[in-house]
C-alpha cells in the first residue's frame, strides 16, 4: 500500500513537470526572433486620424494613417487640392480604407475642405491651394494650410506622393489640357514607376487617344513640385479627364495608388 501511494505521486510530479515544459517551451517559440503571435501582429498594425491645419477657423482637415507596424516606405496620397474635382477626394477616401503590408500609407483625402463643401476650385484665403508651396529649398508655404500639409510630409519623412486632380479633355486629343496625364519631377526612380502607373491604367483603355501620359515637370509652387524638387521624393500628379464618366475617375485614381502600393511591396 505505501508502495502504490508512493507510485502515484512520482507519476504526479511527473506529469506537473512535463506540463511545466511545455508552457516554458510555447512561451520560448513566441518569443524567437521574427516569431509572433497573431494577435501581436494585429496589435502592431494601426489606422489613426490627425487633424492638420488645426490652428485655422475653417479648414481643419483629417490625416489618416495607416500604419501596418512593420518597416518600409512611407506613402501619401492627398485628394481635394482642389474642390471641383470630386474624382480626387472621392478616390482618397476609398485609398483611405486599404490595408498595407509594410510601411505606411497617409492619405489626406480633403486637403482644402472649404473648397470641397462648397465645390470650388479654392476658398477664402486659400484661392489656389496648389500654388501655395515653397517655391524655394528653404522656403514657407504661402497658407497654413499648405504649410501644415508640408509639416507633415517632413515629420513623416514621405517617399512617395500621389496629389489627385483632374482635367478638362484628353491630353492626347488636345494637348492644352492635362486631362489623362500623369505629371512627374524627374528625381530617384519617378519616371520608372510613373510609367508603370500609366500603364496599368491604360490597359483598361480601348481607345488610345484616350490614354495617359507621362509628362514632365509640375508647375512651381504645386505639391508635387515643391515636395519632389527641395525634399527628393518622388512625386506625382495624376490628372483623370472631366469627360470620362466620374465612377471611371475615380477607380483610376484608386488603381494608381494601388499599382504603387503593389510596385513598392506595400499592397
Amino acid at each position: 500500500m505505501f508502495f502504490g501511494n508512493h507510485l502515484k505521486k512520482i507519476k504526479g510530479y511527473i506529469t506537473v513537470a512535463v506540463l511545466i515544459c511545455f508552457s516554458l517551451v510555447g512561451t520560448s517559440i513566441l518569443t524567437l526572433p521574427g516569431l509572433t503571435s497573431a494577435s501581436a501582429e494585429a496589435q502592431a498594425a494601426s489606422v489613426t486620424t490627425k487633424t492638420l491645419a488645426s490652428t485655422t477657423k475653417y479648414q481643419k482637415t483629417p490625416l489618416y494613417i495607416i500604419d501596418s507596424g512593420k518597416p518600409g516606405p512611407v506613402v501619401m496620397i492627398v485628394g481635394g487640392v482642389h474642390g471641383n474635382e470630386p474624382a480626387g477626394y472621392q478616390a482618397a477616401e476609398r485609398i483611405k480604407n486599404l490595408k498595407v503590408k509594410k510601411g505606411k500609407l497617409l492619405v489626406i483625402p480633403r486637403a482644402n475642405i472649404v473648397a470641397v463643401k462648397n465645390g470650388t476650385r479654392g476658398s477664402s484665403g486659400v484661392s489656389d491651394l496648389n500654388r501655395h508651396f515653397p517655391t524655394t529649398k528653404n522656403g514657407k508655404a504661402r497658407t497654413n494650410t499648405a504649410q501644415s500639409i508640408w509639416d507633415t510630409i517632413k515629420a513623416y519623412d514621405v517617399d512617395y506622393l500621389i496629389d489627385l486632380h483632374e482635367g478638362y479633355d484628353y491630353h492626347k486629343i488636345n494637348s492644352k489640357s492635362y486631362g489623362q496625364t500623369l505629371i512627374y519631377y524627374p528625381v530617384s526612380s519617378s519616371q520608372t514607376v510613373g510609367q508603370k502607373i500609366i500603364n496599368k491604367l491604360n490597359s483598361r483603355i480601348a481607345s488610345s487617344s484616350k490614354h495617359f501620359t507621362l509628362v514632365r515637370y509640375p508647375y512651381p509652387g504645386t505639391l508635387a513640385r515643391s515636395t519632389a524638387q527641395y525634399l527628393g521624393i518622388n512625386s506625382f500628379i495624376l490628372e483623370t479627364c472631366r469627360k470620362s464618366p466620374l465612377s471611371v475617375r475615380i477607380d483610376n485614381g484608386v488603381i494608381a495608388a494601388q499599382t504603387l502600393l503593389t510596385h513598392l511591396g506595400m499592397y
